[in-house]
């Protein structure tokens, strides 16, 4: 909008009530701003995609869902809903500067705090939310289709084991330890 000569500058002027947004991948400063990038160069470029993939394996992106959708648009309509509110009660509007970039790493900060615990500071593909953890994780099954298990908790956890063993999976020793991290991979073997 800017190189056309519709820069916030002049909009504002014409209507102080105006909300702008815009939605970059690196901002409208710094060494990166006049580049081109994809969500799989944001989400390399702020070190998220390291923390992505599973054991023994190249990182994978997340297709394009954590910079272009959630970092991204996510954030910016986030912005553009606090500056309608904003306007509701000032009468102003305000401009929204948004980068795919920022917002990945404000959506990521989970993760790199996580990175930083015993249940995330293994490489890829050992840790909780990672696939490591034998109670977090996908499973094929029977059909050739795939079931998601999420029993973080160990009262969902021991409902897990109960149904398990309900279908003929004996409920052994190596189950019964659920945050034993070293004993993860016996127990997705046993599953």
């Amino acid at each position: 909008m800017e190189k056309l000569g519709l820069g916030p500058e002049i909009l504002t002027k014409v209507n102080p009530k105006l909300i702008y947004a815009r939605l970059t991948g690196f901002g409208q400063t710094g060494s990166y701003a006049n580049r081109a990038g994809h969500d799989i160069n944001y989400v390399a470029l702020s070190g998220i995609l390291s923390l992505l993939g599973r054991a023994d394996g190249i990182p994978f992106p997340p297709q394009n869902i954590l910079a272009d959708f959630a970092g991204g648009g996510l954030l910016c309509c986030l912005g553009i809903l606090i500056a309608l509110f904003n306007r509701e009660r000032t009468g102003l509007g305000q401009v929204i500067d948004s980068t795919m970039m920022d917002g990945v790493l404000y959506m990521s900060t989970f993760l790199f705090k996580l990175s930083k615990s015993e249940l995330g500071c293994r490489p890829s593909g050992y840790n909780i939310f990672d696939g490591g953890a034998p109670f977090y994780n996908t499973y094929k099954t029977k059909d050739g289709k795939y079931m998601a298990v999420g029993c973080l908790e160990p009262q969902f956890y021991q409902i897990f084991l109960q149904v398990l063993s309900e279908n003929g999976l004996e409920n052994s020793n190596e189950l019964s330890k659920q945050f034993d991290m070293d004993n993860w991979p016996t127990m997705k073997k046993i599953l």
